[in-house]
């Protein structure tokens, strides 16, 4: 918007990462993965601490 605010649909977007990794700790029978992934956005070391979280469960 040009006032810099984000349109509606995009105020309640939840963050990947964090989200695989609680939906991966609760199921045991479905896949789960991203299919982008912006790493300009994400401090390197922070995002490969999470990724290898998520890769634990």
């Amino acid at each position: 918007m040009p006032d810099g605010s984000l349109p509606i649909q995009y105020q309640n977007v939840l963050e990947p990462i964090a989200t695989l990794t609680y939906v991966a700790a609760n199921t045991e029978r479905i896949s789960l993965g991203t299919t982008v992934l912006d790493m300009l956005f994400h401090n390197p070391v922070i995002l490969a601490k999470q990724l290898a979280t998520l890769n634990l469960f």
